[in-house]
């Protein structure tokens, strides 16, 4: 390192030129990455609900709706031009209303026999859009209904998200960054430093968010989270660098001596912190749903251009800007932890009992957490989706389709099947050839267009119309046994598609992916640590503290009664994971030098007294990024993992402060052969 940062510091008009060039194209490359709305986009190729939905594409023109819209306040006449209207917008494909079902005309007929699509003069239209343009097809579909209209479904929960990405990305930046710097100025020594930190870190971002053009697209969780993650996670590590700057300064180096050794001294801590982040990140990777390795690379990709910001652009306009740090120079504004660590040190014993009695509960509450799974939980609660679909719900019940495709062939068999089915709770009514023109109608006696509806040169097509909600345990208990019967009929030649089935799916792939990114994220850092510490005891005790903070975490949502979208349970074990355990590796680097020249009590006060600033506030900017996140975020899923992640920042310091500690004095036979030899190697 001390080559590099000699480089670094000779050529400092070329760093700073690069930087300035690569920022500014990436400002450009930002605006042309697409971004994906769709969580069922991200299911693996090879599932169920996916081949379905390709099948149905293939040999169907309409697909299965994806829009509810209740017009209030409507006369049968009136529904009926409004029909009209939604099918002439350019993205719709089918609208469904009564009278695709009940000649309208007859006057002697009964209302109440057609009560799932009018009652009290409200009509409920079923839509069919392309999810490619849901956006625009919602807004113009919206300009030809009354402002009273309204809407609900699979597309509107994309189209709703569409519209407030970019509002929210902006407000949560709003909220996050002014604080960020607040809690900056608590922890350095100048006025102008935190600048310094937000540029850097800025910068990185801006690059990482333009090179996301080598993926064409990204999804919206993924646009929506990064950059607070990134600008939350990464800004310790200019934390580090420039504490050990002024350190250097003050016993006496000039200023370019100072920063090259700051450089040399700091980098290795920075980058065992950066790559056990980026390994945690990296274990989203190996999720069959695509939305992990979608965030978990473009997270990762961000670590990285943090770290390059920080040891390459922030040492050269330190060294520019050096006279502004000093001219703004201030005391310390942080009280002393000396009476923190004595605590500690005091109570340590009763701080493992405690923490050791909250592990497997923890563990077990963890586990027992309610769940949702797909686009279900997009909306928050307040959201205007949400309460549109509360509205429509009440009015009309549950509405869910699924499409079941099976084999053209032998009627008296599919007769059998469909009776089969219809036993099953939630089943409604099926609607296919046979029920629609009866067992015996010769196909060529009836309009070509009526027949392509049921029926194609492969398949048949029946509609099943459910009272299931989209998601859950008793629908999930349908799908299932949908499955069994369609199995017994025609073996595996059969698709069902829905976004019930779209959501059973996810489950079955992402419950099966949650096991196997924590074994390989946590495996993955355990090796960085043991590398890095040459020791087993050091890494266990810190994957502990912070394991135990992720399942008190999650424990804390299922005491609360909260549901969780299963996305962001994976996604907040690898990142809180990964973003955390920096603060652990400070902690251990330092007790482990204090230990060298004090007993095991004294390093512990004297490490506690030195991190605890640099680890409360890494922990709080996290935590203000992910409470960000989650309070302004409108998508339940991306909320939720701000909320999850701030939190669980918060508790990863405390565990750090006071468990990790605790620990080591209580081991300190095994720390001591550990410094022991690296004083010998010395």
């Amino acid at each position: 390192m001390r080559k590099l940062s000699e480089i670094i510091l000779k050529y400092k008009v070329v760093v700073v030129s690069l930087f300035l060039v690569t920022t500014i194209i990436s400002l450009f490359l930002v605006k042309e990455v697409k971004i994906n709305y769709n969580l069922a986009d991200y299911l693996p190729k090879e599932a169920e609900s996916s081949i379905a939905m390709k099948e149905i594409t293939k040999h169907y023109s309409a697909t299965i709706p994806n829009v509810k819209l209740m017009i209030p306040d409507v006369t049968i006449k009136d529904a009926l031009a409004y029909k009209e209207k939604i099918k002439a917008v350019d993205g719709v494909k089918k609208v469904i209303w009564a009278d695709d079902y009940f000649d309208l005309s007859n006057i002697s007929l009964d209302k109440s026999v057609f009560k799932d699509w009018y009652q009290e003069d409200n009509a409920l239209f079923l839509i069919s859009i392309d999810s490619d343009s849901s956006f625009n097809t919602i807004n113009q579909i919206k300009q030809v209904v009354p402002k009273e209209a309204l809407m609900a479904g699979d597309a509107v929960n994309i189209a709703m998200s569409q519209e407030n990405i970019k509002v929210e990305i902006k407000n949560i930046m709003l909220w996050v960054i002014p604080i960020n710097l607040l809690i900056l100025l608590l922890v350095t020594s100048s006025w102008f430093e935190p600048l310094l930190f937000m540029i850097t870190i800025g910068i990185a971002i801006i690059i990482n968010m333009g090179t996301n053009i080598i993926f064409g697209e990204i999804s919206s969780i993924t646009q929506s989270a990064v950059a607070i993650l990134q600008l939350a996670v990464s800004m310790d590590y200019a934390i580090f660098l420039l504490h050990r700057f002024a350190t250097l300064r003050h016993s006496g180096k000039s200023v370019e001596a100072a920063m090259q050794r700051s450089m040399q001294d700091s980098t290795p801590i920075i980058i065992a912190s950066a790559v056990t982040t980026i390994l945690g990140f990296l274990a989203l990777v190996i999720m069959q749903f695509r939305i992990g390795p979608d965030l978990g690379i473009v997270l990762a990709k961000g670590i990285i251009f943090s770290l390059i910001s920080v040891l390459c652009l922030l040492p050269v306009l330190t060294v520019y800007t050096y006279k502004i740090i000093d001219k703004t120079h201030h005391r310390s504004l942080i009280p002393s932890f000396k009476k923190w660590g004595v605590g500690i040190v005091k109570s340590r014993y009763v701080i493992l009992i405690m923490v050791l009695l909250l592990v497997v509960p923890s563990f077990i509450a963890s586990r027992h957490n309610n769940f949702l799974y797909g686009s279900t939980g997009i909306n928050s609660e307040d959201s205007e989706v949400y309460q549109d679909t509360m509205i429509i719900n009440k009015q009309f019940g549950l509405n869910n389709q699924m499409v079941l495709l099976i084999p053209l062939g032998d009627r008296n068999k599919e007769l059998a099947f469909i009776e089969e089915l219809k036993k099953l709770n939630q089943i409604v009514d099926i609607n296919s050839f046979i029920t629609t023109f009866g067992l015996d109608t010769p196909v060529e006696y009836l309009p070509p267009a009526m027949v392509r509806e049921f029926l194609s040169d492969k398949y048949s097509r029946l509609i099943i119309k459910t009272t299931a909600a989209e998601e859950g345990k008793e629908t999930f208990a349908l799908v299932e046994n949908i499955k069994k019967i369609s199995d017994k009929y025609y073996d595996d030649t059969y698709h069902l598609a829905g976004i019930s089935v779209t959501n059973y799916d996810m489950k079955q792939i992402i419950t099966s992916d949650n096991l196997l990114v924590n074994i390989v994220a946590i495996i993955s850092i355990i090796i960085v640590l043991i590398i890095t510490f040459k020791s087993f005891f050091i890494p266990l005790v810190l994957i502990l503290a912070i394991e135990t903070a992720i399942w008190i975490n999650l424990s804390i949502a299922y005491l609360m009664g909260s549901t969780l979208n299963y996305i962001g349970f994976i996604i907040v074990s690898a990142v809180q994971l990964g973003a955390t355990v920096d603060y652990a590796i400070l902690l251990a680097k330092k007790y482990l030098i204090n230990r060298e020249k004090m007993a095991a009590k004294q390093a512990a006060i004297a490490t506690i007294i030195d991190v605890a600033p640099s680890i409360l506030a890494s922990a709080t900017i996290l935590g203000i990024a992910g409470f960000g996140l989650g309070l302004i975020s409108t998508n339940g899923v991306i909320s939720q993992l701000g909320v999850l992640v701030g939190r669980g920042a918060l508790i990863s310091a405390i565990m750090v402060l006071l468990f990790v500690p605790a620990m080591f004095m209580v081991g300190d036979k095994i720390i001591m052969n550990k410094v022991l030899k690296t004083a010998k190697n010395r």
